[in-house]
Formats: C-alpha cells, sequence, structure tokens
C-alpha cells in the first residue's frame, strides 16, 4: 500500500501530540482514587536509525555496549514520563507504568570553525536551551499543568528521576505541587542544618558538613532499618539508613532533604550457586518529612518505565523496522 498519505498527517507540526497524551493523563487519573498517590517517573531513551537525514539524529553513546568499551550508534533521543497504576489495598505490591509523555530531544548541531562570534553566542545560549536538563524540567512542569486542568490540583505528584535528573537545574527549578525522588553518586557532599544560634554577621545557610553517602553506608553511627517493597516480582525486606534534614547546595537554599542510603540486596543465579551483591543506591527526597515506606516503594517503581522501554521498542516498532529509515 501507498504510505504517503498516512506519512503526511503526522509530518512537521501538523499534529500536536501533547493533545495526545492529554487523554492518557486523563484515564490515569480515572484509574487512581482519590487516596492513592499520583507517582511518575521520568527517563530519556535513544531510538536507533539508519538515515543521515532524519531529524534529530546523531551519535549518541550505546547503553548496552560492553563496560569496558565506549560504543556509538546512530540515533534520536527521547524524553519521557509515565505515570504508575498501583494497587488500592495493598501499597507494596505490583505497579504498571502508563507512558503519558513522549518528547523528542535532540542536541544542537554544532556551528562551523569558521562561524561569526555573533553565531557561536547564540549558539551557546541555544546549547543552554536545549540541555536535557531544562528540557527535562519543561516537561515535568508540562505534566504538573496538566494535572491542575484535569482536576488534581491538590494532589502531591511524586516523581522518581535518576542521577543524571538529580541536578541543580531540576531541584531549583521544581514547582510546587511535585516531591523528587533521585539518585546520587556515592561521594556527594551535603552539609547538615546550621546552628539555630544567632550570630554576628550574615546569617549561615548551611551547617557543618555531613559524611558522604558511602560513608554512611559504612559507617556503624547510623543504624540500619528494615523496610518492606516490592520489586523483581515480590516483596522484600530491605535495609536501609535514613538521614533526615540535610542541605546539598546543589539542590539549593529551599529544599531541606532527606537521604537514603539502600543496602544491596543478594541473590543466586541457580540453587546452590555463589551468594552475589547488587550495588547499593543512594537517594534523595525532596521532601524532609515523607515516610520511609512510601519513598522506597515509590523508586522502586521506577523500573516499570525501563519495561515501557523494552516494549515501545520491541512490540510498538519504536525506532525498529521502517521507522529506522
Amino acid at each position: 500500500m501507498d504510505w504517503t498519505a498516512a506519512y503526511q498527517v503526522f509530518w512537521g507540526s501538523r499534529m500536536n501530540t501533547d493533545k495526545l497524551f492529554e487523554v492518557a493523563t486523563k484515564v490515569c487519573l480515572e484509574q487512581l482514587s482519590p487516596k492513592q498517590l499520583i507517582v511518575a517517573h521520568l527517563d530519556d531513551t535513544i531510538l536507533r536509525k539508519v538515515g543521515t537525514k532524519i531529524h534529530g539524529t546523531g551519535w549518541r553513546r550505546d547503553p548496552l555496549g560492553p563496560a569496558f568499551h565506549t560504543n556509538f550508534i546512530w540515533a534520536q533521543r527521547f524524553i519521557q514520563i509515565s505515570l504508575s497504576l498501583h494497587d488500592d489495598t495493598d501499597f507494596n505490591s505490583q505497579s504498571r507504568a502508563i507512558p503519558v509523555d513522549f518528547h523528542h530531544s535532540p542536541s544542537v548541531k554544532k556551528i562551523a570553525k569558521n562561524a561569526s562570534p555573533e553565531d557561536r553566542t547564540a549558539f551557546i545560549e541555544l546549547r543552554k536551551q536545549q540541555n536535557l536538563s531544562r528540557q527535562g524540567l519543561a516537561r515535568i512542569k508540562l505534566l504538573r499543568a496538566r494535572l491542575d486542568q484535569q482536576g488534581a490540583s491538590t494532589r502531591q505528584l511524586f516523581l522518581s528521576v535518576d542521577g543524571s535528573y538529580t541536578n541543580a537545574t531540576i531541584l531549583k527549578g521544581l514547582p510546587e505541587g511535585i516531591t523528587l525522588i533521585g539518585r546520587v553518586r556515592k561521594d556527594a557532599a551535603f552539609n547538615y542544618l546550621p546552628e539555630s544560634e544567632k550570630t554576628k554577621g550574615r546569617s549561615k545557610k548551611y551547617g557543618v558538613a555531613a559524611p558522604t553517602p558511602e560513608q554512611i553506608r559504612q559507617s556503624d553511627d547510623f543504624p540500619w532499618q528494615e523496610v518492606p517493597g516490592w520489586a523483581a516480582g515480590k516483596k522484600h525486606n530491605f535495609n536501609v539508613k535514613v538521614i533526615k534534614s540535610v542541605k546539598w547546595r546543589t539542590a539549593g537554599q529551599r529544599h531541606t532533604l532527606q537521604l537514603v542510603v539502600i543496602r544491596p540486596l543478594s541473590y543466586r543465579l541457580k540453587n546452590g550457586g555463589k551468594l552475589l551483591y547488587r550495588k547499593p543506591a543512594y537517594l534523595v527526597c525532596s521532601d524532609n518529612d515523607l515516610d520511609i515506606v512510601t519513598l522506597l516503594q515509590t523508586y522502586l517503581w521506577r523500573w516499570e518505565i525501563e519495561v515501557n522501554f523494552r516494549d515501545e521498542k520491541s512490540t510498538n516498532g519504536c525506532g525498529g523496522g521502517a521507522g529506522t529509515q
């Protein structure tokens, strides 16, 4: 069959895809009762392409490449947000993520070496605006506005992200009504709250330096506590350390965070096999008062957005078949 007519329907900016995802967001809200949490997950992915003339394509690092060597593939980059549909009765249970935003986020093309100073200035400014974190923040604000328009203005949005989105751009620009739960490096530098006593001169914004997340994990001064959570198809008891009321200069002065250290789970590849361990995880939460059960389970559900990516590429044909040409 001749496919050119269907191609013209989606060509250029003829169709506003944000309107399509408004329907998906509305249906998700209808499936969640008023007492259930609205949990979202944000991440980016790349779709393999072949044609060199396809808009937004470029050489990108292959996430499936071996750890000992960096591979590059010709691909497009997209930012996705998914909402979790979870059990109404048991919070520590299976969740299914539904995509509610899928936004093309290409990098700015490099300019020629002999470009004029005006072109170089414009290129630097455009590159700042098209930064992946800035584009991600714009999609977060769009989702919050969409939820407000659809009758969920009084409900908090819990958003889980990985380490690439736990940065100053996202945290300082985070709109009201959103609780961010993100992963941080093991050597991230935190500070305790400043002492309350009034001192001469300018008031302190940050207190003494706190131990790094890795130092907290190895220290006996911070006790482990057992927290239930659903992951990998069943319930587990996770050992975590929670440090409340810390400041992170990256997050800015308005955020008082809580830091969570998660001990890695043990597993065996076969019965009687060698006991192996996953890597520890270090999380920060923008809500210092959020209970640890909600915080942990909200982040554990983030795996579902990876399942979304697999289904979109292997089943729905995103980045495969004729779409790679």
